[in-house]
């Protein structure tokens, strides 16, 4: 098998991936669901021939995978998927050949090979904020899924939320915010209703 090569060097492996997979229950499965995001991910290859149920799984998850590659292809300007064979030829005999990467293009390899290892933890981020998958895990499992992802994309789309430095925190605050409102707003929609039955039995007759 011909060796393929790519330059990205990690991704970032979400949780909702991890989550389709468990579901899977034949090995085979699993697998072709697992190579469909690998290939993608390194070589912006779309899946072809797969069965149904990993079509499907992978299908569930195509906007996060495209979303993340596209990411990758604008911030670095690589395209996945070009041959360096192809790049060579283009550069032609009279430029002196391929040459290596400079010391400033590798240290900055390297440095984007970090963040990418490190956002293999990170449930989600967006601008200065991040949310570590255990830190998601204990939301979900204190308020629960829907409404954690819910304060998350309000977080997110707040144009104010750059004063804020730390997402788990934010996202608990908001939670408890919302809570008290509600509380508020359902103890002021009750009142006139109390306040009416009161009056209503003290009411003298004829009045």
């Amino acid at each position: 098998m011909a060796k393929k090569e790519t330059k990205r060097k990690a991704f970032n492996f979400l949780r909702s991936y991890f989550d389709v997979l468990n579901e899977l229950d034949k090995d085979k499965d699993r697998l072709e669901f697992l190579l469909a995001i690998i290939n993608k991910q390194f070589l912006n290859e779309d899946p072809v021939d797969l069965n149904f149920v990993s079509n499907l799984c992978y299908e569930s998850q195509r906007h996060q995978i495209e979303t993340s590659v596209k990411g990758y292809e604008d911030k670095t300007g690589n395209k996945l998927g070009e041959s360096s064979e192809l790049k060579g030829a283009l550069i032609g005999p009279s430029q002196g050949g391929e040459q290596g990467p400079s010391v400033q293009e590798e240290e900055k390899e390297e440095e984007e090979e970090k963040g990418q290892v490190q956002q293999v933890f990170v449930h989600r981020s967006f601008d200065h904020l991040s949310l570590s998958i255990e830190e998601h895990k204990n939301l979900v499992n204190e308020f629960g899924s829907a409404e954690v992802e819910e304060i998350l994309d309000q977080i997110e789309n707040f144009k104010g939320n750059k004063k804020y430095k730390s997402l788990y925190l934010t996202v608990k605050n908001w939670i408890k915010k919302k809570k008290t409102t509600n509380q508020n707003e359902k103890r002021t929609t009750n009142t006139p209703r109390r306040d009416k039955v009161i009056n209503d039995f003290f009411r003298i007759p004829g009045e």
